[in-house]
């Protein structure tokens, strides 16, 4: 009798993105879907497919980001691809977030843009709204910075949200400019209280 042949499944191949960066300036020199063998790009750090995917958009200008060294919610210095208006910026060792990549099991707390409705809704998952519920915020409100994606200094509003509130139900804030209307054209950023963000674009 023989045997049949045992077949081994090849792993699916995982997409691995990075940003190389010039160490002194924090300028991106390059994007790659993969790691370099170069003695001119060298400095790196890894990002996500979503954030890749924006910045290989040709209507990007790159001089906007850069790489810098941010301080994480628990104080954990770390590098990451942020806003060049916000760099240095940080409040009680918190710095800014940019709100991209779509939630995930370890996300906190959700910013859903809704072109159906024309609003913003933000909220929480359940698991996390019972986990802070009755603990102290060490701010009265979250700010939430609507910003023009080819300029950051371009500030299209400032939308504050109670933690509290939050905490208890969605938010629901209505688009006050037609820019807000274009997604693609804009930026969230905020103020990093908690560890994990996500950007949830409703169209109809």
């Amino acid at each position: 009798m023989i045997e049949d042949d045992i077949v081994f499944p090849l792993p699916t191949p995982v997409n691995r993105y990075y940003v190389y960066y010039d160490r002194d300036t924090g300028n991106i020199t390059a994007l790659a879907n993969g790691l370099l063998n170069s003695d001119i790009f060298v400095d790196y750090v890894e990002i996500s497919e979503e954030l890749h995917a924006r910045l290989s958009d040709t209507k990007i200008n790159l001089y906007h980001w850069i790489v810098s060294a941010v301080t994480t919610p628990d104080k954990e210095p770390t590098l990451e691809v942020i806003p060049r208006a916000f760099r240095g910026f940080s409040f009680k060792n918190n710095s800014f977030d940019l709100v991209l990549e779509e939630p995930t099991a370890e996300t906190e707390t959700i910013v859903e843009w809704s072109n159906k409705t024309k609003h913003w809704v933000f909220s929480m998952p359940q698991s996390f709204r019972t986990a802070m519920s009755g603990k102290h915020f060490a701010t009265d409100k979250l700010s939430f910075f609507i910003v023009l994606e080819n300029d950051f200094d371009f500030l299209i509003r400032t939308i504050y949200v109670n933690p509290k509130e939050l905490v208890n139900k969605n938010v629901y804030v209505p688009f006050e400019t037609k820019l807000e209307e274009r997604i693609d054209n804009i930026a969230v950023v905020t103020r990093r209280i908690f560890n994990n963000y996500g950007l949830i674009k409703t169209y109809e």
